[in-house]
C-alpha cells in the first residue's frame, strides 16, 4: 500500500508526499523488495531532472541495502558514472568498486574503459593500456572494445616494465568466464530435436515446432544451436524482433563470442537489417550513419514496428531513445526532420522511426 501511495505521489509530482511515504516504508519494511522498488522509483524521478545531489543517496541505498538484487549493479553504476562525469576525486574508487562488487554486470566493460580514461588523464599510460587491453581481450563484441582499441592505437609504445597497479587490481577481480566459444554443430540428440521441429513447421504447426525448440533450448545441452534454429524460424516469418529475442534469451552470452566462432547466419540474425532500403535512403537524406541508426533501432525496439513507450505514447522503431535523447528532440519531431514529407505517427516502418 505504501509503495503505491508513493507512486501516486510521484505521478502527482508531490515530492514531499513521496519522500514522506518512502521514509515511512523504510522504517517499517527496511528489507522489503517494495522498499527497493520505491528507492529505485524515487531515484529515477530525480535522475530525469539531472539532480544528482538528490538521486545519489537513493541509488546508494539501493545497492548497499540490496546488494544481491539484480537492480544493485545498475544503481551502483548510476552513482559511479555521476562521479566520473563530474570528475570527483572518488570516481576511480567507485569504478573499481563497481568491478569488485559486480564483476559480471553489463557495466563492467564501461567501468574498465573509464578507469582507462582516468589513468590517461593522470598520465599513467601503462595502467590505461592495462585497462584497455582487458576490454579488447575479454569483451570482443562490445562497444567499449571498439573505442578501447582506438585508444590503444593512440597511446605511445612503451617498454614492458612489469605488472602495474592496474594489472594487480585486475587480478583481484573475480570476473566470470567471458570470452568463450560455443559448439554450433548439433549433437545427434539435438539434430533429432531440430529435425522434429522442422517437420512440424513444414506441416504448418509452427507453434508446436517452437515449443519443441524452446524446451530443448531451456533444458538440453546445446542452447546456442537451438536458439539459432528458433531465430531462423522467426526470420522466415518476417519477425526479426522475435529472432533477436530468441538469441538474447537462449544465447545470452553472444556478446562474448569471438565473431569467427559462430556461423555467419547467427550474426545476421542477431544484428539484422530489415527495412534496409528505407533506412539507407533516409539516412543519406539526413546525413546520418545508417549503421548507427540501425544500432539505435535494434537497441530500442529490436526492429519491432509495433513497439510502444507506454509513458510517452511514442510508437515505432526508435521509441525509447528518441524520447530520451538529451538534445531535446521528441520522437515525432526527429522523425519529421528525417521525413519532412510524412505526417502522423502511424506505427509502420515506412512512417515511423526511419
Amino acid at each position: 500500500r505504501l509503495y503505491y501511495l508513493l507512486l501516486g505521489a510521484r505521478r502527482a509530482n508531490d515530492r514531499a508526499g513521496m519522500n514522506e511515504t518512502l521514509e515511512q516504508l523504510s522504517k517499517q519494511y527496511s528489507k522489503s523488495p517494495r522498499r527497493l522498488d520505491a528507492l529505485y522509483a524515487v531515484a529515477n524521478s530525480y535522475l530525469v531532472e539531472n539532480d544528482y545531489e538528490r538521486y545519489e543517496p537513493y541509488y546508494t541505498a539501493c545497492y548497499q541495502d540490496f546488494v544481491d538484487d539484480p537492480k544493485a549493479p545498475e544503481c551502483h553504476w548510476k552513482v559511479a558514472w555521476s562521479h566520473y562525469l563530474r570528475r570527483k576525486s572518488d570516481a576511480s574508487d567507485l569504478l573499481k568498486e563497481q568491478l569488485k562488487l559486480f564483476p559480471a554486470s553489463d557495466d563492467a566493460p564501461g567501468a574498465l574503459y573509464f578507469l582507462g580514461r582516468l589513468a590517461e588523464d593522470a598520465d599513467d599510460l601503462t595502467s590505461a593500456r592495462a585497462y584497455y587491453n582487458e576490454i579488447v581481450r575479454e569483451y570482443p563484441n562490445h562497444y567499449y572494445m571498439t573505442v578501447s582499441r582506438e585508444r590503444l592505437g593512440n597511446l605511445p609504445n612503451a617498454a614492458f616494465v612489469g605488472p602495474t597497479q592496474a594489472n594487480l587490481f585486475l587480478k583481484e577481480i573475480a570476473f566470470p568466464s567471458r570470452a568463450r566459444t560455443r559448439n554450433f554443430e548439433p549433437s545427434p540428440s539435438t539434430a533429432q530435436r531440430l529435425e522434429r521441429a522442422r517437420m512440424l513447421a513444414s506441416a504448418g504447426l509452427d507453434e508446436w515446432a517452437e515449443v519443441e525448440l524452446r524446451y530443448a533450448a531451456q533444458y538440453e545441452d546445446q542452447p546456442h544451436a537451438v536458439a539459432l534454429e528458433l531465430a531462423s524460424m522467426a526470420s522466415r516469418r518476417d519477425a526479426p524482433e522475435q529472432a533477436i529475442r530468441f538469441l538474447k534469451r537462449y544465447a545470452s552470452d553472444y556478446l562474448y563470442l569471438p565473431v569467427d566462432s559462430a556461423p555467419e547466419q547467427f550474426w545476421k540474425l542477431a544484428f539484422p537489417l530489415p527495412f534496409r532500403m528505407d533506412l539507407e535512403r533516409y539516412s543519406k537524406q539526413q546525413k546520418l550513419d545508417p549503421f548507427f541508426l540501425a544500432a539505435l533501432i535494434r537497441q530500442e525496439s529490436e526492429f519491432d514496428p509495433k513497439a510502444t513507450n507506454t509513458r510517452s505514447s511514442a510508437r515505432g522503431l526508435t521509441v525509447n531513445a528518441i524520447v530520451a535523447m538529451s538534445a531535446g528532440f521528441t520522437f515525432c519531431s526527429l522523425r519529421n526532420r528525417m521525413q519532412a514529407s510524412m505526417t502522423g505517427c502511424a506505427p509502420t516502418p515506412q512512417a515511423n522511426g526511419l
